[in-house]
């Protein structure tokens, strides 16, 4: 009495046996009634899967460069002196030049021209404008 194993083609035998048992189960073989969405829900799930992979890909990749540009950028930056190093009165000259107020000055007084003319321009800036 046979098997269903004498009816599988062994694999030294070829593709023309394979082909035959093909035709010959030709008719016994039926696909299920939901065998079409089946295959299509599971191509969307694929198709889903590899998209979120590769933005997972793209987002690693953009964030990598933004580390790597911004690391390099830092670098590039000149340091400045630690706040702390500093007296308050070289603190206070420093901001006074670094604005470009006159350094021959009190840095008191500087210090407070330069307070007095960011208060200006932005009560400049945030003034209700008229409508002509």
């Amino acid at each position: 009495m046979g098997t269903e194993r004498d009816h599988v083609p062994q694999p030294d035998k070829g593709w023309d046996a394979l082909e035959r048992a093909i035709a010959s189960a030709g008719c016994y073989v039926r696909p299920s009634d939901d065998l079409r969405a089946r295959i299509l829900d599971t191509a969307c799930d694929e198709v889903g899967r590899r998209r979120a992979i590769g933005r997972l890909m793209l987002f690693s990749l953009a964030a990598s460069l933004c580390v790597t540009l911004g690391a390099t950028l830092l670098n590039q930056l000149p340091i400045p002196q630690d706040p702390f190093d500093m007296s308050r009165g070289d603190a206070q000259v420093r901001i006074t030049v670094a604005v470009g107020a006159d350094p021959s000055s009190s840095p008191d007084w500087e210090l407070v021209e330069v307070v007095g003319r960011w208060r200006s321009e932005l009560a400049a800036r945030l003034a209700p404008r008229s409508v002509d």
